[in-house]
Order: structure tokens, then C-alpha cells, then sequence
């Protein structure tokens, strides 16, 4: 601990590479590795004994209740947001109030995730974690992916395979409810007005979280056209 009183780790240094987005979208069998990894995470935490220790969060209050009022007053925000999210409401709380929660990872983007030349060594940065609907760590996964690829026409097209096969290779190892699929494009939706509110004082990095909120929201069938449930 320092003067400041802010705590410090250090943890042994784990060797290893991590996915760039391209090889995750082009490359058939990475989504699948990444989709087992969060499954098989989610089953080791899943009954986690010190559940009552970490912070609980909502994904609806996350929205009406946090980042609705942190974009109030960005000037380049679009005149569109206001009307989404009153037109969402009841039918966004419908989706998510009864989703299961647990114990996730919370910063699951890839380069938490280190791999050897074929298997999973490890996943690291765990200081975020909280108890929330686990579809979250798949949705953040699948949005870090489209962030790095969103301006890239062909490969923005191709995410959305991408993210069926994601999905599908987590429900085959740890299955998902029809709820919970139904529910995976409205919490993306979330996790883009979270990272629209973190990012309300810096305006290019607003524009682009908005951008991506946008054109998830303006291709809602296109999404449900591609993850459907698996039974």
C-alpha cells in the first residue's frame, strides 16, 4: 500500500499470446476457444463461496439510472438516443430483471485472454468482477471484438457469424436459457450506453461508443437472424 493508500499487486508474469480481433473473426476455431473459456469460467464461479464479498450490479439501473444522466449534457450525442431508450424501457427491464446472475469476469475483452500455441493459459484482470447476469461476459467479449473491427466494413459484416459461433460453443459447454439469448442484443445495448457514459468527457471516444450503439440498434434483425437459440 502506498502514501495515498491505494493497494498494489504483483502477480508472476504469465507467457503467452493474445487474439487480435481479425484472427478472432477470420479464424473459425478462435471464437469457439473463447466461447469454452467463459463457460468453463462461469462453472468455477458459479458457487463461488465468497459470493457476498463482491459488489452487485444491476444492468438496468446501470442504464436508466447511471449512464442515461452522464450523457445529459455531451453536446455531440444524437437526437435518437432519448427516444431509443424510452421506447426500450419496459420491454429492456422484461429482458434482463430475471436473468441469472452470478459471479463474472466483467472485463472480458481479449487481451484477458492468454493463449499458448493451441490451448487456454490463462485468464487475468479479475479486479472488476462482480455479481451480474452472465450473459454480460459474453456480450462484453462479442463488443470488444465489433470495437476493434467496427470501422472495417467487411469485417464488421462478419462479426455477427463471429458471435453466433461464440454463443453457441459457451451454450454447448455451459447452456444457455431462451431467456437469456433473447436477451443478449439489450444487454450489448447496455454495455454500449455504459462505455457512452465512461466516455461522456472525451468526445471522440463518445462518438465512437455511440456509433457502435447505433448500428447495434439499427440491426436488431440482422442479430436475431444470427443468434438463435440452441436447444
Amino acid at each position: 500500500m502506498d502514501d495515498e493508500g491505494r493497494y498494489f499487486s504483483l502477480y508472476t508474469y504469465l507467457p503467452g499470446r493474445v487474439f487480435s480481433a481479425r484472427e478472432i473473426i477470420e479464424n473459425p476455431l478462435v471464437p469457439q476457444h473463447f466461447g469454452r473459456t467463459l463457460a468453463m469460467l462461469h462453472q468455477l464461479l458459479s458457487d463461488h463461496p465468497l459470493i457476498s464479498q463482491f459488489p452487485t450490479r444491476d444492468v438496468y439501473q446501470s442504464i436508466y439510472h447511471f449512464a442515461r444522466k452522464a450523457m445529459d449534457k455531451v453536446e455531440s450525442r444524437s437526437d435518437r438516443l432519448d427516444q431509443i431508450y424510452q421506447d426500450l424501457e419496459s420491454e429492456f427491464q422484461l429482458k434482463v430483471n430475471n436473468l441469472p446472475k452470478q459471479i463474472i469476469h466483467r472485463d472480458a475483452h481479449l487481451s484477458n485472454f492468454i493463449y499458448g500455441e493451441k490451448d487456454l493459459l490463462g485468464v487475468i484482470d479479475y479486479e472488476l468482477a462482480e455479481v451480474n447476469v452472465r450473459i454480460f461476459d459474453l456480450c462484453y467479449c462479442a463488443t470488444s471484438v465489433l470495437n476493434e473491427v467496427f470501422h472495417d466494413k467487411k469485417l464488421s459484416t462478419e462479426w455477427f457469424p463471429f458471435v453466433e459461433k461464440l454463443v453457441d460453443s459457451y451454450h454447448q459447454k455451459n447452456p444457455l436459457s431462451k431467456l437469456e439469448y433473447d436477451a443478449i442484443w439489450y444487454v450489448m445495448l447496455a454495455i454500449q450506453s455504459i462505455f457512452m457514459a465512461y466516455f461522456a468527457q472525451i468526445p471522440h471516444l463518445f462518438d465512437h461508443n455511440q456509433a457502435m450503439f447505433l448500428w447495434l440498434f439499427d440491426r436488431k434483425e440482422l442479430f436475431k437472424g444470427s443468434v438463435k437459440h440452441a436447444k
